[in-house]
């Protein structure tokens, strides 16, 4: 008798025959473009079956071609990790054709290679600091904040997301709901910088919520260090005029430097042409210059960039909650001044004194006589 297929394709592969086919994959995009047949064939051995059989899925595979790339990104040293890298190997990557209802309800559009590449690099991360991708997909993100000596806080809430980006950063990977990313995490590390890119138009237990990207953001706010930095690839329609209470909210938290609206075709092979807008924040309280911009491509956004990149704060020292699993979190509030506030005299009355209680007992219960009609 066949042995029955586990329902959750997920269950299929071990983590050996995983880490295998990530660097099957990662072998024949190093060198060629790669092909769907090539992909199925590296997914049918690592997972014992066909798609056709429920043993995988297109959006599995997709996945695994995504992290196979990254993986390749982290292996190349200096310049040979950098954008031009990220085009190349992105241009070797198949146009994704299928999508899965899991996909559709978690909206998960990954970030492409290149784009990642611009958006940590206006994150400004410097060597050592702590990076928070709340929502981190297939690693494109953290493998540019890996590159720049970014320590990582990686959260996904899909299962093979997660085993994905376990196999190619190692470390732990906690899978929590983005929306409640600051709620959530159990770690008092407040991060340096945070870059996202969170769902459009649903959440995960609401089919439809096109507030949700900025709720992820305002989470992942609340975590951010005062003085860090946050990039958000967000939708087009973020902003002050667009959506008034939500980017109210956004702004009491921090400042905005920077957001250009992307074309679509940044997105073509990842099988969509959504428009979105690369955002840059700094949890500051001080103004200072906000650039809203539209561009062709990436090339032309790389002036705004690097124009908010010489303008990231200096490193602030970022203050840590108590290490003990047990004590709340307190995160700083910026204070401009403070005033001497009057002490409060003691009560010297004891409210709280035993008296002693006297009471008679009745041999005979009396008359339960009312007492109004």
């Amino acid at each position: 008798m066949a042995k029955p297929t586990p329902t959750n394709p997920v269950l299929n592969v071990s983590d050996p025959d995983l880490s295998t086919a990530l660097r099957q994959v990662g072998a024949e995009i190093d060198h060629q473009p790669l092909r769907s047949s090539a992909l199925a064939h590296i997914m049918r051995e690592a997972f014992g079956g066909s798609d056709a059989s429920g043993a995988w899925d297109w959006r599995m595979a997709y996945d695994m071609m995504q992290a196979a790339a990254v993986q390749v990104l982290l292996r190349r040293d200096g310049a040979e990790g950098g954008i031009a890298a990220a085009k190349l190997l992105a241009s070797r990557l198949l146009t994704e054709t299928r999508r899965s209802e899991q996909q559709i309800r978690l909206q998960q559009f990954s970030t492409p290679l290149p784009f990642a590449s611009l958006a940590v690099r206006a994150a400004a991360v410097r060597k050592g600091e702590t990076v928070l991708e709340p929502s981190a997909g297939t690693g494109a993100l953290a493998a540019f904040a890996t590159r720049a000596g970014a320590k990582l806080l990686l959260n996904e809430i899909d299962p093979f997301r997660q085993r994905l980006l376990r196999a190619v950063f190692g470390g732990d990977v906690t899978g929590h709901d983005g929306e409640h990313i600051d709620d959530l995490l159990q770690t008092p590390v407040l991060p340096d910088v945070v870059a996202m890119n969170p769902p459009f138009a649903s959440s995960v237990d609401r089919s439809r919520d096109k507030h949700i990207a900025a709720k992820h953001l305002v989470a992942a706010a609340k975590r951010l260090a005062p003085g860090g930095r946050l990039v958000a690839i967000m939708p087009p329609g973020f902003s002050a005029k667009r959506d008034a209470a939500q980017w109210s909210r956004a702004c009491g938290l921090f400042t905005p430097r920077l957001a250009l609206t992307i074309p679509g075709q940044v997105y073509r092979k990842l099988g969509t042409s959504v428009e979105t807008q690369l955002m840059v924040f700094d949890k500051v309280p001080e103004g200072g210059e906000f650039i809203r911009a539209t561009v062709r491509d990436l090339d032309e956004a790389s002036a705004y960039v690097d124009a908010v990149v010489a303008n990231r704060p200096e490193a602030r020292l970022a203050q840590r909650a108590a290490t003990s699993p047990h004590a709340g979190r307190v995160v700083p509030v910026p204070v401009t001044r403070k005033r001497p506030v009057a002490a409060v005299a003691a009560s010297k009355t004891k409210t709280n004194t035993a008296v002693p209680l006297t009471f008679t007992s009745l041999e005979t219960p009396r008359d339960n006589t009312p007492v109004s009609d």
